[in-house]
């Protein structure tokens, strides 16, 4: 439980949000994400049987991940602050990025115990990068995250795209 509480407040206390680096980061283990699961996907892994060629499936996934992480920012920074700019966009990023990670690294692992303990990981960061970031109290921070679950559920519902909401 440590590594799941402790590190991550050592991690949101200690770095600052760099757009650059921040959409870096995401890019790259987005990618990585989106070629491990379609990988298993073509690997017969999944019941997920692939429409399109490998590629075509790669590009639709990792496009579907980042434009998805994108939209989650910029819901949370609406959230958070209220406001849509650069600087609030850039602090939602942040902690969507960092908190997505344990999503991204495991999350395509076929078995639905892996995905869950992924998403419940994932949350736990958020909660606590909107603790840090916005010094709002765990009340607060523990409402933010379910009203960010309700509307990542009706996005997804909306677009038909689970793919969406990797947090």
């Amino acid at each position: 439980m440590k590594i799941l509480l402790k590190d991550s407040d050592m991690f949101f206390h200690s770095n600052k949000e760099h757009l650059k680096k921040d959409l870096l980061q995401v890019i790259i283990l987005a990618f990585a994400f989106s070629l491990l699961t379609t990988a298993t996907m073509f690997a017969g892994l999944t019941t997920v049987k692939p429409a399109f060629g490998f590629i075509a499936s790669l590009v639709a996934i990792f496009l579907s991940s980042v434009i998805g992480m994108l939209v989650i920012a910029f819901v949370l920074g609406l959230l958070l602050f209220r406001k849509a700019d650069r600087k609030s966009f850039g602090k939602a990023f942040f902690v969507v990025g960092y908190a997505a990670t344990p999503m991204f690294i495991i999350g395509w692992i076929p078995h639905g115990v892996v995905k869950l303990v992924a998403i419940v990981w994932s949350l736990v960061f958020v909660f606590n990068g909107i603790q840090i970031k916005t010094n709002k109290s765990q009340k607060e921070s523990a409402l933010l995250v379910i009203v960010l679950c309700i509307i990542l559920a009706a996005l997804t519902l909306l677009s038909q795209n689970y793919l969406i909401s990797p947090i």
